[in-house]
């Protein structure tokens, strides 16, 4: 039974204004834009065609690296069943937000004229974040940036983050609702985006990959499930065992699917660190979702041995600027998970926390449309903002020490 309701076919043509609008933007920018940093791409690709060979350069300005060994895809996060294990040992509660990073001296997409999150270190700490999952185009069709230089600026942006134990979650907004063919001319540019990801980020537990955001837009089939299961496996030949999420089908919503079908199950089958993402924006088989269904399926999907994890809800004020489904079904599926995300262990991730005074579609948690930083981590929130200040700060980032065996991950570095 399927999901889909007329209201979620919102989301692609707003998504597609926003990747438009920043687009001209930066064309605009272009004729004017001075000589900035200059990219190597011959180190890159040298990088590229020399795993592991990486080392960190004390003498480097920014103080934010990463060490490269010989051993890629050391101990880092497990997913053991429905647990997320960090690096401790223990078992790891996501809580955060969706946020645009600050990557160069011009407009990139889902900033909203409010910066980035790894500008505001301190807000994360202060909200009581561990997760940010930053929303991005990774094949801009404007060419600005180049994926150099959004390879460059993840390069140098990210580890400020990861350095502090915040998780960062890199997903590409290039093919939402789009139902992604492999061999597709932009599926074969973003598989070149991930295999620089594997390469650079592989031995940075703190960093995840969502390869596709809401990809599908009906009800899943053979395709949803190859596409996955051939990145994943892609990602781990390069030794890279960083947390995978993969969307919910029904442009993410269709928590069904993962409930009811063995569709989780022989994805991440034999898998290592196979993260199921759920955008509980209300919808359930194509109705507004009860309390005691999100319930009943949070349950059953868990019965299936699959970790489950909350990658976008919230609430648009006002209203009519909601894009994922009807407002009130928003409403709901706010509310009923605001109250189950920490009762079952499942993460929750806002959208869209950097805040929004240009287009008026990011669900700001700030009054004034600001980012999650503006006047206060704290301060100036709407009615919404205050509820998830409220799960953000009561939220246990551990949730006691994992007692069963790593091993279980299917994960080399644990075997």
């Amino acid at each position: 039974m399927s999901g889909l309701t007329k209201s979620h076919f919102f989301r692609k043509p707003v998504l597609i204004f926003l990747i438009a609008f920043a687009s001209i933007g930066a064309l605009l920018l272009l004729a004017i834009r001075a000589a900035g940093v200059q990219f190597s791409i011959e180190a890159e690709n040298a990088m590229l065609s020399s795993p592991g060979l990486k080392v960190a350069d004390s003498s480097a300005s920014d103080g934010f690296h990463v060490n490269f060994s010989d051993n890629p895809g050391g101990a880092g996060f497990y997913i053991v069943g429905k647990d997320i294990v960090d690096p401790d040992g223990n078992k790891f509660y996501p809580i955060g937000a969706n946020a645009a990073l600050k990557l160069f001296d011009f407009p990139y997409v889902f900033e909203g004229n409010n910066g980035g999150a790894n500008e505001h270190i301190q807000a994360i700490k202060d909200w009581n974040w561990n997760t940010i999952r930053a929303n991005l185009v990774c094949d801009n069709d404007s060419g600005m940036p180049t994926m150099d230089e959004l390879v460059e600026g993840l390069k140098r942006e990210v580890p400020k983050l990861t350095s502090q134990k915040i998780v960062v979650i890199l997903e590409c907004h290039d093919l939402t609702g789009q139902n992604p063919q492999l061999g597709s001319a932009k599926e074969l540019k973003l598989r070149e985006f991930w295999d620089r990801m594997a390469v650079e980020f592989r031995d940075d537990p703190y960093v995840w990959f969502s390869v596709f955001n809401e990809p599908w837009n009906t009800s899943p089939d053979a395709a949803y499930s190859n596409i996955h299961k051939f990145y994943i496996d892609r990602i781990r030949s390069a030794g890279a065992e960083n947390i995978i999420t993969v969307n919910a089908p029904v442009w993410g919503q269709g928590l069904e699917f993962l409930a009811e079908t063995n569709l989780g199950t022989d994805i991440a089958s034999s898998r290592c660190n196979v993260l199921f993402e759920w955008h509980a924006y209300g919808a359930f088989k194509g109705h507004q979702g009860s309390y005691s269904e999100f319930d009943t399926a949070i349950n059953q999907v868990h019965a299936k041995n699959l970790a489950l994890v909350v990658g976008e809800y919230g609430i648009a004020l006002p209203q009519e600027h909601g894009n994922a489904g009807p407002w009130a079904w928003n409403v709901s599926g706010f509310n009923h998970m605001s109250q189950l995300g920490p009762q079952k262990d499942v993460g929750l991730l806002w959208w869209n926390a950097t805040g929004d005074t240009v287009y008026f579609a990011l669900y700001a948690l700030k009054a004034n449309r600001g980012g999650f930083w503006d006047g206060g981590a704290g301060s100036n929130l709407t009615g919404p903002g205050q509820t998830f200040w409220s799960v953000s700060q009561s939220a246990q980032h551990s949730l006691g020490a994992f007692s069963g065996s790593l091993a279980q991950s299917n994960c080399q570095s644990a075997m």
